[in-house]
């Protein structure tokens, strides 16, 4: 076993990477992989909420890599004793982040060791007359080593439903056919999704909602009145 997932939940203290005013509302930090293809280079949003930890154990095979697809930032805490949680705050006992909330997983496929000692068997009882059926084993063997599984781990029950999915315009559709792509050994995704019907949303963070509150309840109402006060005073004068 390469993971596991952290009993408990993850909440967000950067405002900036969550949503509704709900820090159980992760917008999480979209890596650069494969897995993730071109969604880490745009302007995509993905939300992931009610999101756990995924920790990667010490003792997995050298065979299996992890590599992270989406984290939180540092300033995300673990909330493990749910039953008692009094606050959606941070407290004392409470793991700080950052945390992994999806991980791209592959295995290799097949033993390097067991191919070299094989070959090895072979040349000393065929000798320099099977050396190109030997060759040829050693290539079908190199090739079957060169397989490997591959999995993705999404770590919230909610990822996929179609209000989380119409909350970010679609961005976690498009992180899952990456995933789906790369998993079937695509390069790039081929698939062209239909034409929705439905409205798009524009995607706000917390500390996107307070910027525009601030900007719409205090600054514009103080720069029409400033500018009307100037404009009262020039025509006073003449």
């Amino acid at each position: 076993m390469a993971f596991l997932l952290k009993k408990g939940v993850v909440l967000e203290g950067d405002n900036n990477h969550y949503v509704s005013g709900n820090p159980l509302y992760l917008v999480p930090e979209i890596q650069s992989c494969d897995a993730t293809g071109s969604l880490s280079g745009s302007n995509s949003y993905v939300l992931m909420p009610i999101g756990q930890s995924i920790k990667t154990l010490d003792s997995k095979s050298d065979d299996i890599t992890v590599t992270d697809m989406l984290t939180s930032t540092s300033s995300a805490y673990l909330k493990a004793d749910l039953e008692n949680m009094e606050s959606l705050s941070k407290e004392e006992n409470d793991e700080s982040g950052p945390f992994t909330l999806a991980a791209a997983i592959t295995e290799a496929i097949g033993s390097g060791s067991d191919s070299e000692e094989e070959t090895e068997t072979e040349t000393i009882v065929e000798g320099e007359s099977s050396a190109s059926q030997v060759e040829a084993e050693s290539e079908t063997e190199a090739a079957e080593d060169a397989k490997e599984t591959r999995l993705v781990v999404l770590a919230s029950s909610q990822f996929l439903t179609s209000n989380t999915d119409s909350a970010v315009s679609g961005g976690n559709t498009k992180l899952l056919t990456n995933a789906l792509s790369w998993m079937c050994g695509q390069s790039s995704s081929i698939s062209i999704p239909s034409k929705s019907m439905q409205l798009s949303y524009l995607t706000l963070t917390s500390a996107n909602v307070n910027l525009w509150s601030i900007i719409t309840i205090a600054v514009l109402p103080v720069l029409f009145l400033v500018t009307g006060g100037v404009i009262w005073l020039k025509r006073r004068k003449k």
